[in-house]
């Protein structure tokens, strides 16, 4: 299994059917890993990509508005972006879980 702290520059390695998969390791609360053969991994990284732009993208609409003093705008992108944050925050939860899973299947079987 190859690894990459740059996640720009994915490493290739070879499965078992001779395709090449790509790994990224990123390095927030640890080390973080995307098993290239787990469905579920790529979804929840997808799910948390979505979930991280659409908050970012709310958090600056709420900024702007804030700048421009539109009240009628703020209360409800304040619910919309703490609402997105929790989202992120939830799928950042359930990744973590999912890897502490592959962790322990990897330390379960050598």
């Amino acid at each position: 299994m190859t690894t990459t702290t740059d996640s720009s520059k994915p490493m290739p390695h070879e499965s078992r059917t001779g395709f090449k998969h790509y790994q990224w390791t990123y390095n927030w609360e640890g080390s973080t890993l995307i098993y290239s053969d787990c469905v579920e991994c790529h979804n929840l990284w997808h799910q948390y990509s979505c979930a991280t732009t659409i908050h970012i993208q709310l958090d600056n609409k709420l900024r702007f508005a804030a700048l421009q003093n539109d009240l009628n705008l703020i209360e409800p992108l304040t619910r919309e972006t703490e609402n997105a944050e929790k989202t992120r925050s939830d799928l950042r939860e359930s990744i973590r879980k999912h890897e502490e899973l592959h962790r322990f299947r990897q330390t379960a079987h050598g």
